[in-house]
């Protein structure tokens, strides 16, 4: 009976975390078209680097949002906060750059903007999966 109930728990486990995974994807795609929602009206404002920008600073507080929620954060959101801060500093700095550079070969603020976040997303979702699947951040 023992096997039994190990062999339940690891499938249910399995299964939380796909879930939680499939829900963190759609929070994500949420997230993504807002930012070109963004992007697109503050383009007709604004010059398209500092649309960017601004996109970009918007879309942080968003994902930070996001995070805490998928992944149920229930200590030590400060100390997440500032890991979100640096490593969405970094992200957000490879990614403007790289906007930046694309602009030089493709004039669809659009495509780019979907090519740029495709890439860069593929990333963090593998690094905030690790991360914030650290005990340090959970109760047990």
């Amino acid at each position: 009976m023992g096997l039994i109930a190990k062999s339940n728990s690891i499938f249910r486990k399995l299964f939380l975390t796909i879930t939680k995974n499939i829900n963190y994807f759609y929070a994500s795609i949420f997230s993504f078209c807002i930012s070109i929602i963004i992007l697109n009206i503050l383009n007709f404002l604004v010059p398209t680097l500092v649309a960017a920008k601004l996109t970009l600073i918007f879309i942080f507080f968003l994902n930070f949002l996001i995070l805490l929620k998928y992944y149920e954060i229930k200590k030590k959101k400060k100390t997440l906060f500032i890991l979100f801060i640096l490593s969405s500093l970094f992200f957000r700095i490879i990614e403007f750059y790289s906007f930046k550079f694309g602009l030089l070969y493709i004039s669809n603020i659009n495509l780019l903007w979907i090519s740029v976040f495709f890439l860069s997303n593929m990333v963090k979702f593998f690094f905030y999966n690790i991360v914030l699947t650290n005990k340090i951040f959970h109760h047990d």
